[in-house]
């Protein structure tokens, strides 16, 4: 197939895309978009000069309506949404321009949200003022009497001092108003019953003022500290050294896009040399595509016999590389038998060190066991030497227990003899495992044989697989044992890789009429429809370069196919592969397994 039109339709396309894109990034800059946005900071930065206004007037008295403060208060909340939504959004343009954008916003909303506090606020000191002034003059109307002179004239300076706190921006009487508020809190015993509630409801509301002037000041002095003025002028910074790399960038394409053009101009100057060329040697082509005819027998048996050549070195390639794949599968199940032989084989060499340092113990308590009984049959013996001997004897023996020391003894004994069934259990299924039969004449349990595999390949599935067996009452097959073996030993492998070590495997056998069906279901990542109709693919792989060869799956089906079964898969990804295995109990009279005989290593991890 010639792919040169091809890749110059290819080029072609890309040059084309290539000169629209510079031409596009010459075209990046909106100027008439710039200079709305700059109009619009600039509105912006006028309407929070006049908010602050606002809040600086509200500062020298106290405003009965709030009306100015309060009517621009939805204003100011709803004008930097010209930054963040429609045409002149500056929202996503650069993460700078963002961060100054979300700063000015907070900023923003803080303030709007300190001013709503504080018209709360100023409502509660106003009637707190207004409540003053009325309880104040009902005592007053009541108390006219000349013995209630001093409680009068109490009264008239608590209404001036409440006066002058509640209405300066920075009272200077406040502690002179509280110590008349706290005063009031103690109603002098002359005053009538019916008055006595009026000076309890002025302590009250004279303390309700205290905290409301002071709460009032803290949010007209937190309302001046909001820095939204220097945000919004660090925003114009960022978004003119934005607007200024971008003239830059745009300039820099125009430069490029020159450049560009000339080079274009120079390649379609050489393309025409060349389509000169290639005319000529189109003509050249074609005088000796003249002499090819005229011998093209000699070379079409020339090329024969290189491809006869090329297909036996691919054959012995092949060969070498099934090899391989038997050795490398072969160290990889050495080393997982290894490692299952030296774990009991460890803890046996661990209670033999135990077992030595015991029976150490057990001599020293013998020998002073030996030593008093010489002591006591020599009559030379000194008194002193048998004390001596008794002490040595209940030292070591409140050291050693001897009845828990045997029983620890007894243990490790148990111990070891356990360690060491299990290695000769697993010898002998390693033995059933790798008889190197080459008939189909041998009777089979399916069962025993996957029981075998499962104990061989344990260090392939790991502690996170779950295996869970769901045997039938399965008859003995006739078959080659060993092939079967690896057949097994490739499903649950090619499962626990799917899985990654977590998951579970099922494994089902049952009787099918004259047949044994075997299946290996996981819960793995599966495999699409497109991967499923490669699987038994010589050479087809879904792992890395160097992890696999292909030919794990493909050795299998080679493998049942011989034997006259047949093998089936399902599989989604997600959701796990199910392999079913359908094999004859008796195999037809003549057949052996001599096909089979390369095959009959371990190939695992094929796909």
């Amino acid at each position: 197939m010639n792919l040169r039109p091809l890749f110059l339709a290819v080029a072609g396309g890309i040059a084309i895309g290539a000169l629209l894109f510079l031409v596009r990034g010459t075209q990046s800059v909106d100027l008439e978009v710039h200079a709305q946005v700059q109009q619009h900071m600039r509105d912006l930065k006028q309407l929070d000069a006049k908010f602050n206004e606002e809040i600086v007037k509200a500062r020298l008295f106290v405003d009965v309506e709030s009306e100015a403060l309060l009517n621009m208060i939805p204003e100011v909340e709803e004008a930097p949404k010209v930054l963040t939504e429609g045409d002149y959004s500056l929202r996503g343009i650069s993460p700078e321009v963002d961060a100054a954008l979300d700063a000015y916003l907070q900023a923003m909303a803080e303030k709007v949200e300190t001013a709503e506090h504080y018209e709360f606020q100023n409502l509660r000191l106003i009637n707190s003022l207004e409540i003053i002034p009325r309880v104040s003059d009902e005592l007053l109307e009541g108390l006219a009497a000349e013995e209630f002179l001093d409680s009068r004239i109490q009264v008239l300076r608590l209404l001036k001092e409440a006066m002058t706190y509640g209405v300066l921006p920075e009272p200077p009487n406040e502690a002179v108003f509280e110590e008349l508020v706290y005063q009031f809190s103690k109603v002098p015993s002359d005053i009538p019953d019916e008055y006595r509630g009026s000076y309890v409801q002025l302590s009250s509301t004279g303390n309700d003022l205290l905290n409301d002037k002071r709460n009032v000041d803290a949010s007209l002095k937190q309302l001046t500290g909001y820095p939204t003025d220097q945000r919004l002028e660090e925003l114009q910074a960022t978004y003119g050294a934005f607007h200024e790399a971008r003239l830059a960038e745009s300039q820099r394409y125009r430069q490029i896009l020159v450049i560009y053009a000339v080079v274009l101009l120079l390649v379609l100057a050489y393309l025409g040399l060349r389509l000169r060329k290639s005319y000529q040697d189109l003509d050249r082509a074609n005088d000796e595509l003249k002499n090819t005819n005229e011998h093209l027998e000699d070379m079409v048996a020339v090329r024969t016999k290189d491809l006869q050549s090329a297909m036996k070195d691919l054959q012995e390639s092949q060969t070498q590389l099934i090899q391989s794949e038997k050795m490398a599968s072969l160290g990889q199940m050495v080393a997982g038998v290894a490692h299952e032989i030296n774990t009991p084989l460890g803890y046996v060499r661990s209670n033999n060190e135990i077992f030595g340092t015991s029976l150490q113990e057990l001599s020293e308590l013998l020998r002073c066991h030996a030593d008093i009984f010489r002591l006591m049959n020599d009559p030379e013996a000194k008194d002193e030497e048998v004390a001596q001997a008794m002490q040595d004897l209940m030292a070591i023996q409140q050291d050693v227990n001897s009845q828990e020391l045997q029983q620890e003894l007894q243990q490790l004994l148990e111990d070891n003899d356990h360690g060491l069934k299990q290695i000769s259990e697993l010898v002998s299924n390693l033995k059933d495992f790798s008889r190197l039969d080459r008939s189909r004449d041998a009777h089979f349990h399916v069962n025993d044989g996957i029981d075998a595999t499962l104990k061989i390949s344990y260090n392939q599935l790991k502690a996170g697989v779950e295996v869970i067996r769901e045997y039938g009452e399965v008859p003995d097959i006739e078959c080659a044992p060993s092939q079967l073996n690896q057949v097994f030993l490739n499903l649950i492998t090619n499962a626990a890789q799917a899985m990654d070590g977590q998951g579970q495997l099922f494994i089902n056998t049952k009787a099918v009429g004259d047949k044994v069906a075997i299946s290996f279901r996981d819960t793995g990542c599966g495999m699409d429809e497109e991967t499923r109709k490669k699987i038994f693919d010589p050479f087809f792989t879904t792992k890395p370069i160097g992890e696999g060869t292909g030919l794990g799956l493909s050795i299998v089906f080679k493998i049942i196919e011989e034997h006259g079964g047949h093998i089936a898969v399902k599989s989604k990804p997600g959701e796990g592969t199910e392999f079913t295995i359908v094999l004859p109990v008796k195999q037809k009279a003549g057949s052996s397994a001599q096909g089979m005989s390369d095959l009959s290593m371990p190939a695992m991890a094929g796909a």
